[in-house]
């Protein structure tokens, strides 16, 4: 599936500061709109890290069109005191828990969970 973002800015959902040994991260989920040849203009949820220590970012547009999905995992990756440099491996075990691989979801019942 081809995506394009559209040309509007993401929006912030929610976010909330974790300081944890002496790292302060924040976290965000957002929400944008975006363009599928496939599926046209559809809503989606991401995420976004900043250790406001170093200004290192990272941020994933498209995690899920699932909102609470995606406030689930931000706070699971609050809880583990995910960085950004570890939040896209982060993001596709979270997904491949939640979908399974290509192969499981012909028999997965689960897979339309988000």
């Amino acid at each position: 599936m081809d995506s394009i973002r559209s040309n509007e800015q993401y929006e912030v959902v929610r976010q909330w500061i974790h300081i944890a040994q002496n790292r302060e991260m924040k976290y965000c989920v957002t929400r944008s709109k975006i363009f599928s040849e496939d599926l046209g203009w559809f809503t989606t949820f991401g995420m976004e890290i900043v250790d406001c220590s170093t200004n290192e970012c990272s941020r994933l547009e498209d995690i899920s069109p699932n909102c609470e999905a995606v406030l689930r995992f931000a706070n699971l990756c609050s809880d583990l005191e995910v960085g950004p440099e570890h939040l896209l491996d982060t993001a596709e075990n979270f997904l491949a828990l939640l979908y399974g691989t290509p192969s499981e979801q012909d028999v997965s019942p689960d897979a339309a969970f988000l």
